[in-house]
């Protein structure tokens, strides 16, 4: 039998502890690293729904009682790779509702009796479709009452750069690595609402981490660094 000096045994006991400490260590490193990306997924999920507020208040310009609901929640994946953290976001369309139909109703051609195409006077906000232009009013996007999926595929789209400049300090992104969003459109085409046939499918918006430290440490501003966003459709 072998018979273990006190030296050796108290080198064991503070190599076993050592060995502990480093494990608890990484445990309390890897929690608060899960907590960083579960944070920056539910200020994800916010940017979504502060771009269709965004939207909601240029409508209620046009139509005051209109109300645009997302058909689903907002849901959020992640996942750290050696490229750097990578959000997965299902974004859900937007459910009109009968005020809101109706007004794009009235804004598609119609046949008149001589068989031509009669597009009804523009609405502008808070207006009904008159020949005596309204008075100045807050602006509304042009392109609401056309593509209103378009318009609010861009308010999206601004509202998730925003938040991967302003928001992603947290995540500690290294210079070489990439901060990743990978937006997907989980709503399903309703026939009854033409513009729902969108052709948004996947937006991919990556920044890298050295823009966003020059961002922070102030070599460019906010403006700058959004440039920086790559944004690739598929």
């Amino acid at each position: 039998m072998v018979k273990l000096t006190g030296a050796v045994v108290t080198s064991v006991v503070m190599l076993l502890a050592g060995s502990a400490a480093a494990h608890d260590v990484r445990n309390q490193q890897a929690l608060a690293e899960k907590k960083q990306m579960l944070n920056f997924g539910v200020l994800l999920q916010q940017a979504v729904q502060n771009g269709a507020q965004q939207m909601t208040r240029q409508i209620r310009q046009v139509t005051p009682d209109a109300r645009l609901m997302l058909s689903g929640p907002t849901g959020v994946t992640s996942y750290r790779l050696q490229l750097g953290p990578i959000f997965d976001v299902r974004v859900p369309g937007m459910m009109p509702n009968a005020a809101w139909t109706l007004t794009q109703f009235m804004r598609q051609p119609r046949p008149n009796s001589n068989g031509g195409l009669v597009t009804p006077t523009a609405l502008t906000p808070g207006s009904t479709a008159s020949a005596t232009p309204p008075p100045s009013s807050p602006f509304v996007d042009p392109a609401l009452l056309s593509d209103p999926d378009g318009v609010y595929t861009r308010e999206v789209k601004n509202a998730i750069v925003e938040t991967m400049v302003e928001n992603s300090e947290a995540l500690h992104i290294t210079p070489d690595e990439w901060l990743t969003v990978v937006a997907k459109d989980s709503a399903q085409p309703d026939p009854a609402v033409p513009s729902s046939q969108s052709d948004f499918h996947t937006i991919i918006f990556q920044i890298k981490g050295i823009d966003l430290a020059d961002f922070r440490e102030g070599r460019i501003a906010v403006d700058e660094a959004k440039k920086r966003v790559t944004i690739r459709e598929e």
